[in-house]
């Protein structure tokens, strides 16, 4: 993500695992965050580069998008991401979003889950595994405030990760991670610029307890409190019927006692419109080519999206380069 560094949460912190405190080696259990529910948005929005603050679509990550709802809706939606190495990661993620009141209040349940392969970690003597997954539920609740202003709360009932290394013919795993969401909220807000733009912003906040055990950890399981925190803000305008852009800028972090990480970037994105229900985009999510088409009528879209590079400064010096396809179906009534 840009700018581009080197975080502990991150296949550097992997690599030094052996020689780094308890507290550092845990730190990797958040390797998949930027892969994940924080950062998920629709393959739409991921076409135009990752926008989830200031973009309405059905699947809206911004709960405050549920205070304008008018129809009901379901989204499906799986991504595979495959790198230059071993590893591979495929995410699903389905929503039902309703209208409580017609434009004016509504709901939106979300559900997502990551895994990986077992994939081959190099800097170890034999052959050696990593593997990740993670799996979330939110439930969004927005309102309408006034007629230009939206706000709209997120709980996430389930938030839960893990990381684990395995060694060919070992008994057990040479070290797991895992973590659970002990409380946390998203906000939002939106302010719509007529009926052509919205500026957009989310704040979310969750506290982790995680746990990791295994030969890497000593002879006793560690255990460690984490704060993790998102701030995504973006304006986004329809200069035609045919022409949509946006710009979004977003800051992902988390901390514990002595470790503090964060990252932060931005995102521009292209959408264009033709007669026959049509959509092509093209957007940078955090310096990440993206590109997408899509195709909807009254009751359903389908969409496709495509992600070069995707957190590239997070694996890409140990698996190399990523290839991120995204597909979508949406059903309105």
């Amino acid at each position: 993500m840009e700018p581009r560094h080197a975080l502990p949460w991150g296949l550097l912190g992997l690599l030094l695992v052996v020689a780094l405190p308890a507290t550092a080696q845990i730190d990797s259990y958040a390797v998949t965050h930027p892969f994940a529910l924080p950062t998920a948005t629709t393959t739409r929005l991921f076409g135009m580069g990752g926008f989830s603050s200031c973009v309405p679509d059905a699947g809206f990550a911004n709960p405050a998008f549920a205070g304008a709802l008018t129809r009901d809706s379901v989204v499906l939606r799986k991504s595979v991401t495959s790198f230059e190495g071993d590893l591979g990661f495929t995410c699903q993620q389905g929503s039902f979003a309703m209208p409580l009141e017609r434009d004016r209040q509504g709901l939106q349940i979300t559900a997502f889950r990551l895994n990986s392969n077992d994939a081959l970690f190099p800097g170890f003597e034999g052959p050696t595994t990593l593997s990740f997954s993670e799996y979330d539920v939110s439930v969004h609740y927005g309102r309408r405030l006034s007629s230009n202003l939206l706000a709209g709360v997120a709980v996430s009932p389930l938030f839960h990760n893990g990381v684990r290394f395995d060694v060919a013919g070992a008994p057990v795993s040479i070290a797991r991670m895992r973590s659970k969401a002990d409380w946390g909220f998203r906000a939002g807000a939106v302010y719509e610029l007529g009926d052509r733009g919205w500026i957009g912003a989310v704040y979310d906040r969750y506290d982790e307890t995680v746990n990791g055990a295994g030969p890497m950890f000593g002879p006793s399981p560690v255990e460690a409190k984490f704060h993790s925190e998102e701030i995504v803000t973006g304006i986004a305008y329809r200069f035609t019927d045919r022409l949509l852009a946006g710009v979004e800028w977003q800051q992902l972090k988390h901390e514990t006692d002595g470790l503090d990480n964060a990252e932060a970037g931005l995102r521009f994105g292209l959408e264009g419109r033709l007669d026959d229900g049509l959509a092509f985009r093209i957007g940078s999510n955090q310096s990440a080519f993206s590109t997408g088409l899509g195709w909807s009528d009254k009751t359903w879209s389908l969409n496709y999206a495509y992600i070069q590079n995707w957190n590239d400064n997070i694996f890409g010096d140990v698996y190399g380069g990523s290839k991120t396809h995204s597909f979508e179906v949406t059903r309105s009534w």
